[in-house]
């Protein structure tokens, strides 16, 4: 209740302020504003895309998806009060032997800002976490892991946030609430899933605290997540028609923490921690996973025009036994295992993340490489981008999970590993 209190206080605070604000800064009205009142920006990209990949269960290769998509952004500053930015996209092309159309409002959202305030509503995506590429900290919107796509920031949606930050230098404090429950996609081949999400009562709605610090060569934050998790677990129910597969998410309280540090400017620091806790009992409930707390640390360096990202992450599953549900639900209780890694009480990971650039910046090569010496998975993703003239880039590259039999990326090798072509135009 402390924290409810803490976040509807900040929330009201930024409403009175910005209305005080607004009611002040009507009584001004410079030349500037006369000639310029708002400053409109549009931008965006068209680009098209082609994914080759495994047939799955044979030694053949298949087309995994071709599209073409469009995006466009708006952004409109609204001098002395805020403004508003929204990102369209739509796509269109063959995925899994289908055609498809889709229209993607990705964000939509309006922001005021009265002194040290801001205030956002509106759909939103919001990232959290100072780790590379791996976030325990980040909770507040969907992250899709299964999607074919070239660029790590296409896995992120959005969702309808109230946000309110308060600028007090180092200080900044972000207090979110999240109304409406959404989740990341999932797209396994061979599984079909009936979701069993939180419905719009007010009791479901999620809200997130932090606390950040910001200083010339150190930044820091501490913070603090209640909710449904965005990425559900999966539930089984079994009736007259067989056994039922259904997604169904954990409420859960998430601790986090995250820092970055460039001492004497050499080699740049970076941590990450988070501490999940469910609130249900996983041992009666095959969704919810074991308390857990996942921790990276990690350094980066610049070598002229190579740049290297190396991390260490960790996991410690607390209250940790064997699968304890026999038949017909061990295969589910064994896969939420898997994905959720949690098959052994703790484990142990390396990533790596290299990127070189020649040819005065217009040829980018870089690869992320991460393996688990726990499970002895590999996942590897090589990319390289070539522009051809300003804002008009070529990419290739690749996706691979490796692991033994009965492993999670053994489970979904075929369904995801594959090669890919991309031409893309920003405007």
């Amino acid at each position: 209740m402390k924290a409810y209190t803490i976040l509807i206080v900040i929330l009201i605070y930024s409403v009175i302020s910005a209305q005080t604000f607004f009611e002040d800064s009507l009584n001004v009205e410079t030349n500037s504003e006369k000639e310029n009142p708002e400053n409109l920006e549009v931008n965006g990209y068209i680009r098209g895309v082609f994914f080759a990949g495994k047939v799955p269960n044979k030694k053949e290769a298949e087309m995994k998806t071709g599209y073409g998509e469009i995006s466009l952004k708006f952004k409109v500053e609204k001098e002395h009060f805020g403004g508003a930015f929204s990102e369209l996209r739509s796509s269109g092309g063959y995925k899994s032997d289908n055609s498809f159309t889709n229209i993607d409002l990705r964000e939509a959202y309006s922001y005021v800002y009265a002194g040290p305030v801001d205030f956002k509503i509106g759909k939103q995506i919001v990232v959290w976490g100072r780790a590379d590429g791996i976030n325990p900290t980040n909770n507040i919107t969907p992250y899709s892991l299964f999607d074919f796509t070239t660029e790590d920031d296409d896995r992120r949606s959005g969702n309808f946030i109230v946000n309110s930050t308060i600028n007090l230098e180092p200080l900044k404090i972000d207090a979110i609430w999240i109304p409406f429950y959404t989740a990341s996609e999932y797209n396994i081949d061979g599984f079909e899933f009936e979701k069993k999400y939180p419905d719009f009562n007010l009791k479901n709605s999620g809200f997130a605290l932090k606390f950040d610090l910001t200083f010339p060569s150190f930044d820091g934050s501490v913070s603090y997540f209640n909710g449904y998790g965005t990425t559900p677990g999966i539930d089984a129910t079994q009736d007259s028609s067989g056994l039922n597969l259904n997604l169904k998410p954990s409420r859960v309280h998430v601790f986090g923490i995250d820092f970055s540090a460039t001492p004497d400017g050499a080699i740049g620091l970076r941590g990450e921690a988070a501490f999940s806790l469910p609130y249900e009992n996983y041992k009666e409930n095959l969704y919810v996973y074991n308390p857990f707390i996942k921790y990276i640390v990690g350094a980066d360096k610049e070598f002229g025009d190579f740049n290297l990202i190396v991390q260490y992450i960790g996991t410690y599953v607390f209250d940790y036994e064997e699968n304890s549900i026999k038949n017909p639900c061990y295969e589910v209780e064994n896969f939420n295992r898997l994905f959720f890694y949690q098959t052994d009480k703790t484990t142990y990971s390396i990533s790596i993340r290299g990127e070189l650039k020649l040819l005065y910046e217009t040829l980018k090569m870089e690869v992320f490489t991460m393996y688990n010496f726990t499970t002895t998975e590999l996942l590897l993703i090589p990319k390289v981008s070539y522009d051809i003239t300003d804002a008009f880039t070529v990419s290739a590259g690749g996706r691979v999970f490796i692991g033994k039999e009965e492993s999670l990326y053994n489970k979904i090798d075929s369904s995801l590993n594959g090669i890919f072509v991309q031409l893309k135009t920003s405007y």
